[in-house]
């Protein structure tokens, strides 16, 4: 792979440095490189992991009572629904809450100027997307859900904007403190609907709603704490040369989007014609999607992990690749060593226990080998996190598009060519399939991102930094495989003693080294 001249590279490129509004430029940046930065970004980080946990425990519950009240083939329909509106919400983002999180962090004193105009900006993106969804969902059969999945396209996208200021500025506060309460609304919302039996087009909204008062709450803590006073610009000499430097992310963006989202479709267009495999619905079957979904969710709720870590370490990285780049490497490394040491005993426990967690869910049956197989995606999704922060925090948007591009190609195909085979073979064995062709497809983005960061200089030595997490993750895989637990209630504390044993044989293998040890024990002691 050629080398890619890092786009913020270009002084022409860049922002123009025009006068900050009164009122704009008024405090320290908090974005600025300062002493403590490294502190500060692991305090924020287990700040943000003990929040997110939280709530995506609430979350699963969420969609469990949804998937009882539902059944597999209308909550597959729902999914469905939901996925097209994250594919076409690619045209109303562009790249550009990346484009804004990274130059919010490195000049935060524009925060607001730069927040006032991808508002604006938002409005007509957003109007493209909802025609497109609009005509995706009629062409699938779903036109009851275009309206509800047009609202959620408005909603989350907009808190996810807000959220990412306060993501920029490094103050993780105001984010931690909301989301739990968001994911308490959500919960209340899906419990009124399964009891009164609202249907899937209420769902849809109650997860709207609880955006919307993500927004507001976001929207409120913004103007309070005088980091942004709202007002309609459309700043051309700004818009501009963002619209260029985003074109790259834009198409990572997609691709990015699209290669998480694609197997729904695919699998939903080749699963079963015939409603066999679904009683419940008299036309094209939704049931192998909402098995896979099914398997999906708690895989996906393991998944807030490195996200919500690669969210507070993104804007410290970007601060290090314009003021420290000494420190980037250090970095990186540290964050990939960190997220492999999160992932693979997750992966493990997944991959052992997965019947016992179908059980603990009341998930249906049939997901049971899915998420088996989507447990060996997890520690791959963990590490390819870390790869996806260094080259985005480095200005190598354009390599990262072209990585994300050769995973949605791998994905598509690998769906697109298997699914139709193993159902002829197999009927109603697709879904399956979608969940190896994820694992297999991450193994190798995690591959290909590891030799394009040592081909720019930042090198990850994967055995070096791992080796001492292996044997106490396959320690506990043993102990769970030996006490093989049974019942709701022995799950779920075999599962809490074996992370015990996890901890306690990496405290004693020495997996931290020193300055690792003193830096947590710091961050703990300053929470």
């Amino acid at each position: 792979m050629d080398p890619v001249i890092p786009v913020f590279e270009d002084p022409d490129m860049a922002p123009p440095p025009e006068a900050v509004p009164p009122g704009e430029a008024q405090a320290v940046a908090p974005g600025a490189l300062r002493a403590g930065s490294g502190l500060r970004g692991v305090r924020n980080s287990l700040m943000m992991l003990a929040a997110q946990l939280s709530s995506r425990v609430l979350a699963l519950g969420s969609v469990i009572v949804i998937i009882h009240s539902l059944g597999a083939g209308e909550f597959g329909q729902m999914q469905t629904a939901i996925t097209y509106g994250a594919i076409v919400s690619v045209i109303a983002d562009l790249g550009l809450s990346t484009l804004y999180l990274r130059e919010g962090a490195r000049r935060p004193e524009l925060l607001g100027r730069y927040l006032d105009n991808m508002l604006s900006l938002r409005i007509p993106l957003l109007a493209l997307a909802i025609l497109a969804l609009t005509g995706a969902l009629w062409l699938v059969g779903l036109h009851s859900l275009v309206i509800a999945s047009a609202a959620l396209l408005v909603g989350s996208g907009l808190q996810l904007l807000l959220r990412n200021s306060f993501y920029a500025l490094q103050r993780v506060k105001f984010v931690a403190l909301e989301i739990i309460p968001e994911a308490l609304l959500l919960l209340g919302l899906v419990v009124i609907g399964a009891v009164k039996d609202l249907g899937t087009a209420y769902f849809i909204w109650a997860y709207t709603f609880s955006y919307l008062a993500a927004a507001a709450y976001f929207a409120v803590a913004l103007v309070a704490t005088g980091a942004w006073r709202p007002k309609w610009r459309f700043d051309w000499s700004l818009i501009r040369p963002w619209m260029v430097m985003t074109m790259p992310l834009a198409i990572s963006y997609v691709f990015t989007t699209v290669y998480w989202q694609i197997d729904v479709p695919i699998l939903q267009h080749f699963g079963p014609s015939t409603p066999t495999a679904c009683p419940t619905l008299t036309s094209l079957s939704y049931c192998e999607v909402g098995w896979y979904q099914a398997a999906y969710k708690p895989f996906q709720a393991l998944l807030v992990i490195p996200f919500a870590l690669r969210t507070v370490v993104f804007p410290l990285l970007a601060v290090y690749h314009r003021e420290a780049p000494e420190r980037l490497v250090i970095a990186v490394q540290k964050f990939f060593k960190a997220l492999v040491a999160l992932g693979l005993p997750a992966s493990i426990g997944v991959i052992v226990l997965a019947d016992q967690y179908t059980s603990l869910f009341t998930l249906p049956a049939q997901a049971s080998p899915a998420l088996r197989l989507l447990g060996v995606t997890i520690v791959f999704m963990f590490a390819d996190n870390a790869n996806a922060t260094g080259l985005l925090a480095m200005d190598r948007q354009r390599t990262y598009a072209w990585i994300v591009g050769a995973g949605l190609v791998l994905n598509a195909v690998l769906n697109a060519v298997l699914i139709p085979v193993f159902e002829q073979l197999h009927p109603g064995s697709g879904y399956l399939v979608t969940s190896a062709s994820t694992a297999a497809t991450e193994i190798g983005l995690v591959v290909i991102g590891l030799i394009v960061l040592r081909r720019l200089g930042v090198g990850v030595p994967v055995f070096r930094l791992s080796w001492r997490i292996v044997p106490p993750a396959l320690l506990m895989g043993g102990f769970l495989l030996l006490v093989h637990p049974q019942g709701r209630i022995a799950t779920v504390a075999f599962t809490i003693v074996a992370g015990a044993i996890y901890l306690a044989a990496l405290w004693l293998i020495r997996a931290a080294d020193a300055g690792e040890r003193q830096l947590l024990r710091r961050a703990l002691q300053r929470g």
